[in-house]
């Protein structure tokens, strides 16, 4: 299975983080607790929020209007999952586990059955397939309990771990907190084996509960589901332990070898055209690191697009895992709104909506809004401008090859450009000393000779190239009469 090798991929950056225990070991635990019992919950049908959750476990308050019972699942599942980690050492997942898992999660609830096989005949709604009988419980149980441990090794740990979750919930042992037991006991497996907690959001109930039902004949996808989950799981701990992301250079020519991304990793990004060299790519090339990438998210950067791109609006039809981020800062000229926007299919975009609260930094209001929707309605005064804006740029182009710069056929807003005779840092520091500001690049070394000239209104252009006529003049490296700016 391809997303496995993903999986182990990451897995071995999460690695770096090793030994797995002590102070990093219970930023992990604290990190998940809130998160997995509020999701393992509400899958259920649970009412509290995350939020309510937090609040409940972490500071001890109720919250007023909920049944008792959401109360005491909230309370008692943090516990079940605190014994859980309490069960890592040995790599055992034994009777007595499983008994204590459902003893304390289900202990204030029917305090009769907790930790006690069921002794009833029970029907799953929504299923077409009968658990087993009560009398034969224990019998399979100890059938599961004895290819845990035969059989375990044999198995990738992720594959065993929802292996082992679709196996218990199939016997359904209890009278009730079978789902919760499940995936308690599944995310035993994987810590046990050094992996992250999985977490199934109440937003993939639909597709959880299907998937499972599924896997009484194939349980392939589900499988893959899992980890998937185990995968999103190891992405948000590399972001928050801040392991970096590999950063793959561009050539000699400032292009991005579309080779380079032909190869495993947990998703790709890029500009364009890019930043800060206005170089675009076109979409055959785009469409070329997309089809190699099937099984994670592209995500294609267009902010400068308007200034002479295509867009890669064309692919979404054909590709689901594509998406397209574009701005209202640049070509339209509205950067102080922070306003962006996103094309993509409806589970990515859905995906975005899931989590756009917690990461948003510019969240926008009422009048942010407006505004944004009207700036993409005017389409008649963005094409003027833009084409005012392409216009001089490519005259500005034609002008500085005659003063000896060379660049990148730019489609974007700025040129990236570099002088044979003049330092690009020279150039810069008496450019800034006249009031003309453009962008100098210390770092890194490959760029520390380049300058990125935004492109500005003509009368603008005018002024920046009569001084560096003169900069060049004074650097002898041009003759003749420079002009004066207006």
């Amino acid at each position: 299975m391809k997303i496995l090798r993903k999986i182990d991929l990451f897995q071995k950056e999460i690695n770096t983080l090793r030994p797995l225990e002590g102070e990093i070991l219970e930023q992990i635990k604290d990190y998940y607790r809130v998160g997995l019992t509020w999701t393992s919950n509400a899958l259920e049908g649970n009412s509290l929020t995350e939020s309510e959750t937090k609040v409940l476990l972490e500071d001890g308050l109720t919250v007023g209007g909920k049944p008792l019972r959401d109360l005491f699942e909230a309370v008692d599942h943090a516990k079940a999952y605190d014994f859980m980690f309490s069960a890592l050492q040995n790599r055992c997942i034994d009777e007595y586990t499983v008994l204590r898992m459902h003893e304390l999660f289900y202990q204030n609830i029917e305090p009769e059955y907790a930790g006690r096989y069921r002794n009833m005949r029970v029907i799953i709604t929504g299923s077409r397939y009968p658990v087993t009988e009560p009398e034969k419980i224990e019998e399979e149980m100890g059938r599961l309990f004895e290819w845990i441990q035969n059989e375990r090794d044999g198995y990738h740990p992720v594959e065993f771990a929802a292996q082992l979750h679709k196996r218990f919930v199939f016997l359904h042992p209890f009278k009730d907190g079978n789902g919760r037991v499940a995936r308690l006991l599944m995310n035993l497996a994987l810590i046990q084996d050094g992996y992250l907690p999985v977490i199934v959001p109440p937003v993939l109930r639909l597709e959880y509960v299907s998937l499972l039902e599924r896997a009484h004949w194939d349980d392939g996808d589900f499988v893959a589901f899992i980890a998937e989950r185990e995968l999103e799981s190891q992405k948000e701990i590399l972001r928050l332990f801040q392991i970096p992301f590999e950063q793959i250079p561009l050539d000699g020519e400032f292009q991005i070898r579309k080779s380079d991304y032909f190869r495993e990793n947990g998703g790709v990004v890029f500009p364009n055209p890019n930043a800060p060299t206005g170089i675009l790519m076109g979409l055959p090339e785009i469409e070329d690191i997309i089809s190699h990438n099937q099984d994670v998210v592209v995500i294609v950067d267009e902010a400068y697009i308007d200034f002479g791109g295509i867009s890669a609006f064309p692919l979404l039809d054909k590709y689901d895992n594509l998406l397209i981020i574009q701005t209202v800062s640049k070509s339209r000229a509205l950067a102080g709104l922070r306003v962006g926007y996103a094309f993509g299919s409806p589970q990515l975009i859905s995906y975005l909506n899931d989590v756009r609260n917690s990461f948003n930094s510019y969240t926008m209001n009422r009048l942010t809004q407006t505004l944004g929707a009207a700036a993409v309605r005017d389409r008649e005064y963005f094409e003027r401008t833009n084409a005012l804006i392409i216009a001089t740029r490519e005259r500005i182009k034609r002008e500085l090859k005659q003063l000896g710069f060379s660049f990148q056929d730019s489609k974007s807003n700025f040129l990236f450009v570099t002088h044979p005779s003049v330092k690009a840092g020279v150039i810069y520091e008496s450019l800034r000393a006249a009031g003309i500001y453009v962008r100098h690049f210390s770092k890194p070394e490959r760029i520390s000779d380049y300058l990125r000239i935004a492109v500005g209104t003509d009368q603008e252009m005018d002024c920046l190239l009569i001084k560096l006529k003169e900069i060049l003049q004074q650097h002898g490296d041009l003759h003749g009469n420079t002009g004066e700016c207006q």
